[in-house]
């Protein structure tokens, strides 16, 4: 029984290699095959071919639509229509001078032939489309029609050109790092070594094809390789594991709507149950095998699944099925020349004959078997030498790629110093870089400390000293102790706040509206009228959390009272509003109703320069210049008065 088995797995191989490396150059050149109802395949062929009948589209669409409008509908059912739409892409192809898309046509040629077995014409076709994707470099499109090559080698028989032409086709893809290459041109070797009986070699060329596959996540080239190891663990009675890759393979198969994939594997399936002895499981996948390959017109197929049916109903002793499935498998395989399926159809009709009595059918059965047992010996032997000769070229080929890898190390050693010596340079350069910026950064400490200073004169100038100093004068020489003694304590207080501050680079903003508060009281004073100031925090701005540079809004206060508001008749305001701009950055707004800036005097010589001294510190908060004026005076538009403007960076952008 486990002749039958074989013979299955050496029946589809060729099938299965053929149609999988297909696939490769199908699915180098991106297009997909997908699952659809033949209405929209066929309103897919129809919007195909109305871009490559308009001349309106570019070339490249054109010869685009004519390319998929081949793969999709007639490359692989009927082929003859494909090679006549092939000569109508190649003739504009030509006329376009587009090079990539005469190669495309001369492998679909190249293609409709080998489905009809013309093989030494479809050779001749896939040689010109070599010499074509060599012209253009084409790399990925070399690899393909190498395999396709070795397609047509094999199916000749010339396995020492179908390894050599691999070989070539998976040199470049490890140049390319073409992990789907790679993975098919593994699957093939693998297939190879299967077709000439070295199991253990192909089981470890389709191992490591799965490997690489999966990283692609192209699952139908999983499902070729999941296939083709159920082939192997069932070629050698490991049914437990080929049954689980076949079933992965089919689940695959299904949702990739791959009859012939679907057909094959229902066949292996079957087998296989029928080896473990479980006949109602392999009648089950026979009988769902069997209507597909009679749809692919799949003679050989047929007469397998027909042949396993004989020997399930031969074990189960039911002659009449098993005889008249026997015999439908002989007559098939015998119009296919197959001679695996007829040295084992031949060997279960002798047995029913010899079990039933029929001698003389018995006795013809028998020398058949004989006959073509002999035959398959002899290639057997025949094919064992061609091992023993491709594992020497194997070695060798082996031998000469650990050379080129070595030498590959060795650059690669070379280049590994070569960018280390870079690494050094890049790093010396960072921490001279580094250093520079540290010393810039210095730089701008010490230009701030001085800045500091040039505002601490200017926030609690001489002139509001002295101002509050005869203010305190007048109130003792006209005998008004407590107010005399009021104002000196504020003072001092305030005058605490202004040193305490002035040491710490932030404060939070309610500190700062603590210390302005004390600054107006006084300068109310000073002025002999009330200031009504007043804080507006627009969108919910944290002041106990959020912290601004100390001492940078009093300046603006000031001349606000002094500029705008000292001369003013009647109410005098001033509003502090805090606003979130940008969300990282923080705006300041003081708003007074005062004079105005053209009615002020004397606005260069105070405004301009509290003004300078202001903007200079903000400057120092920015890394970059920011696209926005992050300091601004002008006058108010509704009312009399005057609108300074900062915009700082929320406190994570410089503390």
């Amino acid at each position: 029984m486990c002749a039958l088995i074989i013979m299955n797995r050496y029946n589809y191989m060729r099938s299965i290699i053929f149609y999988s490396w297909i696939l490769m150059w199908f699915n180098s050149c991106c297009f997909a095959v997908s699952k659809v109802t033949i209405t929209d395949a066929q309103k897919k062929q129809d919007s195909l071919w109305s871009v490559w009948k308009n001349p309106t589209k570019s070339d490249t669409d054109r010869l685009k639509a004519i390319d998929k409008f081949i793969w999709d509908g007639y490359l692989f059912t009927e082929p003859d229509s494909a090679f006549y739409f092939a000569i109508m892409q190649s003739d504009f192809a030509v006329k376009q001078q587009q090079l990539k898309y005469q190669s495309n046509a001369l492998n679909i040629k190249g293609l409709s032939h080998m489905v009809r077995t013309n093989y030494d014409s479809a050779l001749a076709y896939y040689n010109q489309a070599l010499k074509l994707n060599k012209q253009i470099d084409d790399k990925y499109a070399v690899t393909s029609i190498l395999n396709n090559i070795s397609n047509v080698e094999l199916s000749k028989g010339n396995y020492t050109k179908v390894l050599e032409y691999v070989y070539q086709s998976l040199k470049i893809n490890e140049g390319l790092h073409n992990n789907y290459g790679m993975a098919a041109n593994y699957n093939n070797i693998g297939n190879i070594y299967d077709e000439l009986g070295d199991l253990k070699t192909a089981f470890s060329f389709y191992k490591r094809a799965l490997k690489l596959a999966e990283l692609t996540k192209d699952k139908r080239i999983i499902k070729d390789i999941q296939n083709n190891i159920g082939n192997s663990y069932s070629e050698l009675g490991n049914y437990t594991n080929s049954i689980q890759y076949y079933k992965k393979a089919l689940s695959i198969s299904y949702e990739l709507n791959d009859v012939q994939g679907i057909s094959g594997t229902l066949l292996n399936l079957g087998g296989d149950y029928l080896e473990l002895k479980k006949y109602d499981s392999a009648v089950y996948f026979l009988n769902q095998s069997l209507p597909l390959m009679q749809e692919l017109d799949d003679m050989d197929g047929v007469a397998s699944v027909y042949s396993n049916l004989a020997a399930v109903y031969k074990a189960q002793l039911d002659y009449d099925k098993a005889t008249d499935y026997a015999k439908h498998a002989l007559v098939l395989a015998q119009e296919q020349e197959s001679n695996l399926v007829i040295r084992d159809v031949s060997h279960i009709l002798y047995q029913i004959y010899k079990e039933t009595n029929n001698n003389k059918d018995a006795l013809e059965m028998l020398e058949l078997y004989n006959v073509t047992n002999d035959s398959i010996i002899n290639d057997y032997n025949q094919k064992a030498l061609l091992r023993s000769q491709l594992q020497y070229d194997f070695d060798k080929k082996a031998e000469s790629i650990r050379k080129e890898n070595a030498l590959k190390d060795l650059k690669l050693s070379r280049r590994a110093y070569t960018i280390a010596v870079l690494l050094i340079i890049a790093l010396l350069s960072y921490v001279i870089y580094f250093l520079k910026i540290r010393n810039n950064k210095l730089q701008a400490s010490k230009n701030a400390i001085e800045l500091e200073h040039k505002l601490l004169g200017s926030q609690m100038n001489t002139h509001f000293t002295f101002n509050a100093i005869n203010s305190i004068q007048e109130y003792i020489l006209n005998n008004q102790n407590e107010e005399a003694h009021y104002y000196l304590s504020e003072f001092a207080k305030l005058m605490r706040m202004v040193l305490s501050h002035n040491r710490k680079k932030t404060i939070a903003i309610s500190d700062e509206v603590e210390l302005l508060e004390k600054y107006i009281l006084l300068e109310e004073q000073r002025i002999k009228d009330k200031i009504n100031f007043k804080i507006i925090n627009s969108n919910q701005v944290d002041l106990d959390n959020v912290k601004i540079p100390s001492m940078i809004i009093q300046p603006l206060i000031e001349n606000s009272i002094w500029h705008g508001l000292k001369n003013k008749e009647g109410a005098k305001n001033i509003e502090l509003i805090f606003t979130r701009f940008k969300d990282t950055f923080l705006k300041i707004e003081v708003v007074d109703n005062g004079i105005g800036q053209s009615k002020q005097v004397d606005k260069t010589i105070h405004i301009s320069h509290s003004s300078a001294i202001v903007k200079e510190r903000i400057k120092l908060l920015y890394t970059k210049e920011p696209e926005f004026d992050y300091f601004e005076l002008k006058n108010n538009i509704i009312q009399t008065g005057v609108t300074a403007i900062l915009i700082i960076p929320l406190i994570n952008e410089f503390e």
